[in-house]
């Protein structure tokens, strides 16, 4: 996904159409990771505060898993399990003009 040159506002998760919070020890995005059907051997998530700045055309990955190589799932399987997971990212350019959020519910899907 490409923010470029902007300020974020509010990063919200939502695992089947309802908003994940963060927990004691875990962001919200590893909240929602852990409740997918999939066995999971590692993952990766990274989640961002309000203020967190990207440079123009700056590309991130929000999060990685690596699966049990044990009896591996469809990819049709990971693929709706990956699905379950949207984003709401509020977000101002660089001169604090707030923007049209990226909301991938019901939209572009993994």
């Amino acid at each position: 996904m490409f923010l470029g040159g902007a300020i974020i506002d509010r990063f919200d998760v939502y695992l089947d159409g309802k908003l994940v919070k963060d927990d004691e020890n875990h962001n919200s995005i590893e909240v929602a990771v852990k409740k997918l059907d999939l066995k999971i051997a590692t993952q990766y998530c990274v989640s961002f505060d309000a203020g967190y700045g990207f440079k123009a055309s700056n590309e991130v990955e929000f999060f990685e898993v690596v699966l049990n190589e044990n009896n591996p799932p469809t990819g049709e399987h990971i693929q709706a399990e990956l699905n379950r997971i949207d984003f709401v990212i509020g977000y101002s350019d660089i001169f604090g003009n707030a923007q049209e959020p990226f909301d991938k519910r019901g939209k572009r899907k993994f």
